[in-house]
This record gives C-alpha cells, structure tokens and sequence, in this order.
C-alpha cells in the first residue's frame, strides 16, 4: 500500500520492480496520445480511485439469507524469517548513491509498519460492530490473515456476540521462505479458505460478501510487497542491476506511453508475468538463472476469477458484492466474460483504477451503521463503496488532492 508515485516518473519502473506490482506504470496500461488528454491525465497522474461497480447479476442478492463477510487481509506481517530478508533487502538498498533506490527503502519500511497495523484496525472495527449488532440481522464474519492462516486457523464471529472463534484451515504445504510467511498469496490457500468458509456457512443458507485486501497488479490480485529472497543474489548484484535500471530509466519518455521492461522487475517479482524479452546485452542473467531464484507466489486474476466461479459450481456459493480491494484490481475483458458467463455467482463487482487505491477504503462503522438502518449487510457494503467511488470521482473532477488524506505516500 505505501506507494512512492510521489518520487519522478523517471524511476517509476525500479519502484515496480522492488514493490512488485502494487504501484502503477505506463508501460502495462493502454497507450493514450497526447491528444487523449482527459485518460491521459488519469493514466499519468496520482490517482488512487474506486471504479464504479461493475454489476454482473442485479437479482444475486436475497435478503432473506444469512449474510457472511469474508474479511481476507493478505497484509504485509512477515514471519520472524522473512523479517530479516526484509532487513537486509533494505539495508542493501539504503547504501544505494541512487536517492530514487533509498526512498524505495523507506517506502518498504512504511509498509512493513502500516498495512498490518491498518488490517488490526479494520479487525476491531468489524469485531466491535458485531458484538453490538441486534443477533436478528442476520450477520457473521470469518476473517483471514496471514498471521492467523501461519497457525492454519481463521476466525468466526456471529452478530449480536462477543465470542470470537478460531477454526481450522486445511492448509497445503508451502514451499519456499516468501510462501510460508504470505500464505494468503498462494492460489491453493485462497481455494482453501472459501472451501472451509462454505463449510462452516453452507450456501442453501448463506450468502458471501467477499472483500480480498492485498498488494496487487495488472496481472495479480493477491501478492506480497517483494518475493525476492536475499539469499539468492547480492548487494552488489541488485544494485548494480537497479543503477542499470535509473541510467536506462532517465532516457525513457514513460509520457509516450513507451514500454519499459526491466530485468529487476523479473527477477524481484514472478506474480506479474511479463510478454516480452527482458535481458540485454549487458545483463549476464538469463531467464532459467532468473526463474530458478524466484517462488511462484501470487494469485492472478485469472486464477483469481476462475475460484470465485469454481465455488459457485462445486459449492454453491454466490458473492452479493465482491470487492477486490487492492491497487489496479480492475478485471480484463476475458475475465469479465467468465464472471458474467451462464449461472455467474457474482452480483456487483467493485475495484480500483489503473492506479490503485490507499491502504483504507472502507469505515467500517459506516457499514454496520447502514445494518442499524434497515440495510442487509450486502446493501451496506454496496452504499459505503459506491459513496467512496462518487467522493474519489467528485475530487477529481474539481483537481481535489487525488491521494487524499495525511496518508498520502501510503498506497497498495
């Protein structure tokens, strides 16, 4: 979430390499013109905005059944282990003589301390709400962190209660230092984690409002701020690679719309699956030394959508809202066309721009003040978004700050 968009566009692309694809660029987006003003200006600028709703089935929701909110928070809480590779991954970058290279450093610093810290928040929030709430509205919520899914556990918590449950995940092994500490990134455990909610929720019964908070980008809607392991290169490797990176950068005219494969971007992040040849005749890595340093770590969209309508077929479950809360989680056309295929298990689809969004979308206290006022807990969540989606259109269109707020270099 905490982005460095503030640093020249001229390092844009070291800021994706090292952050993955959480932040936004140029070069994987449509190529406006400079007669294209209006997207142009969206495209280039600092946005960090809620498109509106896409809605694939307006007859989804029943507001006779019980709904579920499925809170899962693939937030940046590294395992004692990958603490230190964040360490020592930060230090390297701090020596940099590059200042583009050692704000990426406290960029990753930033994050290390907030995106968890701002899931705690939302959790007690949601927590706090519940236990408040009149038992007859028909609510519950299963919530997913990293942290919890390490122990292979989420939590359960019903309306009108201050229990709060802890139960199992049927959790697949892991491989690989990045994987064991983001469990919530892996395809498998994402499948897991409905799996096991479908169980305890039956879909006859119950219906789901899914919100996924994690990095994201063009091709991932859940991955980790860096999969890089330290172990695997050196400092004197990723700097070099990354000064590369600045020098080549600098000559680039992203304004154009040109397109800019780095090698760092590659070999820092394997969730954002890049088309094009990235080696030059400078660079003495190949693809194969490259992809053997890296885990497969991240959920694509593909894979992403394609569970969402899995659970529909094998279990029977239907999403009323969904929103993909992470930055550029906006679906391509092929995507689209499987969620809104025969017998679509989504009702509306809400996600960020091209550019992203800020670590917190949502007050959660609104949302339980619209149960309070009559509305099922799907009805409140589409309220609250489409009230964020209206307040970010109208500062954009009288040049408000885009990034809003005193949080304004944090970013997903």
């Amino acid at each position: 979430m905490p982005t460095l968009l503030s640093l020249a566009s001229s390092v844009m692309p070291i800021v994706i390499a090292l952050l993955g694809t959480s932040v936004a660029c140029a070069e994987d987006t449509p190529r406006p013109t400079a007669s294209d003003s209006p997207a142009f200006s969206k495209l280039l600028g600092l946005s960090r905005d809620l498109n509106a709703p896409v809605v694939i089935d307006a007859t989804l929701d029943r507001p006779g059944k019980k709904k579920v909110l499925i809170y899962y928070a693939n937030e940046t809480a590294p395992s004692a282990d990958e603490a230190k590779n964040y360490d020592v991954l930060i230090q390297w970058l701090k020596t940099s003589d590059e200042e583009s290279i050692r704000k990426i450093a406290r960029s990753l610093e930033s994050d290390l301390k907030t995106f968890h810290a701002v899931v705690d928040e939302e959790i007690a929030a949601i927590q706090r709400n519940l236990s408040k709430a009149d038992p007859n509205t028909k609510v519950a919520a299963v919530i997913f962190t990293n942290r919890l899914a390490r122990r292979g556990v989420f939590r359960v918590q019903e309306s009108g209660s201050d229990a709060v449950a802890e139960a199992k995940i049927a959790m697949p092994k892991l491989n690989g230092l990045v994987c064991k500490s983001n469990p919530l990134a892996h395809p498998d455990v994402f499948t897991a984690a409905l799996t096991a909610v479908s169980k305890r929720f039956d879909a006859a019964n119950h219906q789901y409002v899914l919100v996924t908070k994690s990095h994201g980008g063009p091709q991932v809607a859940l991955t980790p701020r860096i999969v890089l392991e330290a172990s695997t290169t050196s400092r004197q490797d990723l700097l070099a690679m990354l000064d590369r990176d600045v020098t080549r950068t600098k000559s680039e005219t992203l304004a154009a719309g040109t397109r800019t494969l780095l090698e760092s971007a590659k070999l820092l992040l394997d969730a954002d699956k890049w088309e094009m040849p990235f080696l030059d005749k400078d660079n003495a890595l190949d693809a194969s030394d490259i992809n053997s340093k890296l885990p497969a770590v991240g959920v694509t969209k593909a894979d992403f959508v394609s569970t969402i309508t899995a659970m529909g077929r094998q279990s029977g479950m239907k999403f009323p809202v969904l929103f993909v809360e992470s930055c550029r989680s906006q679906l391509e056309d092929v995507e689209l066309r499987e969620l809104t295929a025969a017998d679509s298990n989504i009702g509306l689809l809400y996600t960020s721009d091209l550019k992203g969004l800020s670590y917190k979308t949502l007050d959660y206290d609104k949302v339980f003040q619209s149960l309070d006022d009559g509305h099922s807990l799907s009805q409140a969540m589409h309220r609250e978004l489409l009230a964020v989606h209206q307040k970010h259109k109208a500062d954009r269109e009288r040049g408000a700050d885009p990034l809003r707020g005193p949080a304004a270099e944090l970013n997903k």
